[in-house]
C-alpha cells in the first residue's frame, strides 16, 4: 500500500510540472530525454544546423549556410551561445483534425498560458486544422534555449498557408529564450496564411497568438424557378444563404434572401408569382453587430416585383433588397418575368422565377462587402470570407434565364503587418439554369490567425521586424519565469 501511495505521489507531481513530465516524454533519446532546460552538451558544438536537427543538446548552435528545416517541431539546447547567421525555414504542422467542430467557423486559438506549461518540450499544443481539413497549413514550432548569449542575425520563417477550397492555416510559434541576451535583427515571419480564393464556406485555423481563424463569408440566396421546376439552393456560408421558391401551375418562385425561403409560385392561389423572400432580420438592421463591433450599412429599398403582364398576379420583391418576385400568367397566356434583386447596396439575394413562355428569368444581386462575422476583435486573428452571389431565376419555355451576380471580396485586416490572414471572396451566383434557378454563391474560406514569438532572457536587445504577435520578458521577470518553468 505504501509503494503504491508513493508511486500515486511521484504521479501527481509530474502532471502537476509539465516541464519535468516532458523530460521524459519529448524523445526516444534518453541522453537528450534526461537534459536541462540549457542541456548537456553531449552533441558537442553544432557549427553548422543541418535539416534533420529537429532535436539538439549541444554546446554552441551555429550556421554557414540557409537551411529548411525536416521537423515541423524543432527543439534546440545549447550550453553556451546559439548564434543565427543564415535563413532558417521552419515547415508546416498538420494540426489537430477537425473533429466535430463547424467547418464554417474559425479554429480557436492557443492561449499562451497553455504555450509556457508546455515550454521546452516537444509537447507544445497543436492549432486545429482550417475548415476543409487540409494538412501541412499551419505554422510549425522552433524553440531555441541557450545558457549564453543569442544572436538571431538572419530571417527565422514559420508560416501559414493555404489549399485549393480551404481557410488559412495559422501562423507558427518561435521561441527564444537565453540566461544572457537576445541580440541581432534578423526579421521574424509567424504570419498566417489567406482564406483560398476558391469559395468554399471554410473557417480558418487558430493559432498561437491566443486568437481564432476567420469565419467563413456569408452564403448567396438562390433564384426563384419557373416550369413546375426546383428554386436554386442557398450558398453554404457561416450563415447560409436560402433558397429561391419552387414554380407550380408555371407560376413563377420568388428570389431568396438571407432571411427568408422565396415564396414557392402559386402558393396564394393558381395564378400568383411566388413572393421574393424579405429582408426581415438581419437584412432590416442599418448597423450589424460583426461580433459587437457595429458596422453601419445602408439598408437597400426593395426588390423589384414581377414583370408585365400576363393575367396573373406577379410576385413582390422581397423588402430591404431581399429575393426578386416571381412572374405570374393566367391560363392560355404568356406569363410576366422574374423580378430582380436590388442591385443597390446588394445584399446577395436571388433573382424571380419567370412565368409561362416567352417570360425571362430575374436577376441575383451581388454579394454585400458589409455583411460578415469577425471571430475576434484583435488584429491577430483571421479574418472571415465574403457574402456568395445571389442565383438568378428560371425563365419561361422560350424566355432567358436570370444571371448570377458576382460575390464580395473577403475582408481584409483592418491593421497591415500583424500576420492575420485575409479572408477569400466569396463565390458567384449561378445563372438560372432552364427553369431552374441558380444556386446561391458559397461563402469565402475565412484566413488563419497569426502566430507568436517569444523571447525570454534577462536582456533583450533584439530589433528586428516580427510579423505576427510577440511577447518579451526580460529582467527580474525572465529569472522569475525560467526558475518558475525549469527549476533552475
Amino acid at each position: 500500500m505504501r509503494r503504491f501511495v508513493g508511486l500515486l505521489a511521484v504521479v501527481i507531481f509530474v502532471l502537476a510540472h509539465p516541464a519535468w513530465a516532458s523530460e521524459y516524454t519529448v524523445d526516444s533519446d534518453s541522453t537528450k530525454i534526461a537534459a536541462g532546460a540549457y542541456g548537456t552538451g553531449s552533441d558537442g558544438a553544432k557549427s553548422n544546423i543541418a535539416a534533420a536537427d529537429s532535436l539538439l543538446n549541444a554546446t554552441t548552435i551555429a550556421q554557414s549556410g540557409t537551411v529548411t528545416l525536416a521537423s515541423a517541431n524543432n527543439l534546440w539546447r545549447a550550453t553556451s551561445t546559439i548564434t543565427i547567421t543564415q535563413a532558417i525555414t521552419v515547415p508546416r504542422q498538420h494540426g489537430q483534425p477537425r473533429g466535430s467542430y463547424p467547418t464554417t467557423w474559425g479554429s480557436p486559438g492557443i492561449e499562451l498560458g497553455d504555450i509556457l506549461a508546455t515550454l521546452g518540450t516537444k509537447g507544445i499544443p497543436r492549432p486545429i486544422r482550417p475548415g476543409g481539413g487540409g494538412s501541412s497549413l499551419c505554422g510549425g514550432i522552433l524553440q531555441m534555449f541557450a545558457s549564453g548569449n543569442v544572436s538571431i542575425g538572419a530571417a527565422v520563417t514559420a508560416t501559414g498557408t493555404n489549399t485549393t477550397s480551404d481557410g488559412g492555416g495559422g501562423g507558427g510559434l518561435v521561441v527564444v529564450v537565453s540566461a544572457g541576451t537576445i541580440s541581432g535583427s534578423g526579421a521574424i515571419d509567424v504570419s498566417a496564411g489567406a482564406g483560398h480564393g476558391t469559395a468554399a464556406a471554410r473557417g480558418g485555423a487558430g493559432s498561437y497568438s491566443g486568437e481564432p481563424g476567420g469565419h467563413a463569408g456569408y452564403g448567396g440566396s438562390g433564384g426563384g424557378a419557373s416550369q413546375g421546376l426546383a428554386g436554386g439552393a442557398g450558398g453554404a456560408g457561416f450563415i447560409t444563404g436560402n433558397a429561391g421558391g419552387n414554380s407550380v401551375n408555371n407560376q413563377g418562385g420568388g428570389g431568396g434572401s438571407l432571411d427568408e425561403v422565396g415564396e414557392i409560385g402559386s402558393a396564394d392561389g393558381a395564378t400568383f408569382g411566388g413572393d421574393g423572400g424579405n429582408g426581415s432580420s438581419i437584412l432590416a438592421l442599418s448597423v450589424f453587430d460583426s461580433f459587437q463591433s457595429f458596422l453601419p450599412r445602408t439598408v437597400p429599398a426593395a426588390s423589384a416585383d414581377g414583370v408585365g403582364v400576363g393575367g396573373g398576379t406577379l410576385g413582390t420583391g422581397g423588402t430591404n433588397g431581399g429575393g426578386g418576385g416571381g412572374g405570374g400568367q393566367d391560363a392560355g397566356t404568356s406569363g410576366g418575368h422574374g423580378g430582380s434583386a436590388q442591385t443597390t447596396n446588394a445584399v446577395g439575394s436571388g433573382g424571380g422565377g419567370a412565368a409561362f413562355g416567352a417570360a425571362n428569368g430575374g436577376n441575383g444581386s451581388a454579394g454585400s462587402t458589409a455583411l460578415y462575422t469577425l471571430s475576434s476583435k484583435s488584429v491577430w486573428a483571421g479574418l472571415p470570407g465574403g457574402q456568395g452571389g445571389g442565383g438568378g431565376g428560371g425563365a419561361g419555355s422560350s424566355g432567358t434565364p436570370g444571371n448570377g451576380a458576382a460575390a464580395a471580396a473577403g475582408v481584409s485586416a483592418f491593421v497591415s503587418g500583424h500576420g492575420a490572414g485575409g479572408g477569400g471572396a466569396g463565390a458567384a451566383g449561378a445563372n438560372g439554369s432552364g427553369g431552374n434557378g441558380g444556386a446561391g454563391g458559397a461563402g469565402g474560406n475565412g484566413g488563419g490567425a497569426a502566430g507568436l514569438v517569444v523571447l525570454i532572457a534577462p536582456t533583450v536587445t533584439y530589433s528586428g521586424t516580427v510579423t505576427g504577435r510577440l511577447v518579451i520578458i526580460e529582467g527580474n521577470r525572465a529569472h522569475h519565469i525560467l526558475k518558475g518553468l525549469f527549476y533552475n
